[in-house]
């Protein structure tokens, strides 16, 4: 496509349709979008989350941080955007909103679209006929899902949803990891969000 790539779309079901969560994407994914003409479209069918707080609920357990005694409403998570940059925001959307934008865009610039496809494995340099795909991931995260993939795909690893297949990485990084697509130049950070 921009750079000359033959690209196909597998996907599992015949056509997307809307089902599933929502997603939150964050002022990263933003600004790829925004790189690639869809944020503006995409901004009017979603909503705009300027702030993310999370309070402690009561589980009759009690909660420690340090030395001092946590109680129900202590906040966990109170995070503006705009702390971050004055206009930054984050955009809650349907995943049929956001994969119907992106597929809609790659069929217009010559992608192929395969629907009803069950992707169970991904081997590099293996499968079909200039077929390739690099799935990235951090090596704590890689490991992760390698040591408890059978659990994940089955649902017995901190229950539902089931992932299965599990497409485990076929890169890794340690720290941070730059690259470029189309224009833009990107950094993966590593970072422990739990």
């Amino acid at each position: 496509m921009a750079q000359a790539h033959e690209v196909t779309v597998f996907e599992k079901t015949p056509q997307p349709s809307p089902v599933g969560a929502g997603v939150l994407i964050q002022p990263s994914g933003l600004a790829v979008l925004q790189a690639m003409g869809l944020q503006d479209g995409l901004v009017r069918l979603g909503s705009k989350i300027e702030r993310l707080h999370g309070t402690l609920r009561s589980t009759g357990d009690q909660a420690w941080l340090g030395a001092k005694l946590l109680k129900e409403g202590w906040p966990v998570m109170d995070m503006r955007y705009s702390a971050f940059h004055g206009e930054s925001f984050g955009l809650g959307l349907s995943r049929h909103a956001l994969i119907s934008a992106l597929l809609s865009q790659a069929l217009e610039r010559g992608a192929q679209f395969r629907g009803g496809h069950d992707v169970t494995e991904l081997t590099p340099g293996q499968g079909l006929e200039g077929f390739d795909c690099t799935v990235i991931a951090n090596k704590k995260t890689a490991a992760h899902l390698s040591q408890n993939k059978v659990g994940i795909e089955n649902g017995s690893f901190h229950g539902l949803p089931v992932i299965n297949p599990l497409i485990l990485p076929t890169q890794t990084f340690e720290g941070e990891m730059a690259f470029k697509l189309g224009d833009l130049n990107l950094v993966f950070i590593e970072a422990n969000i739990h």
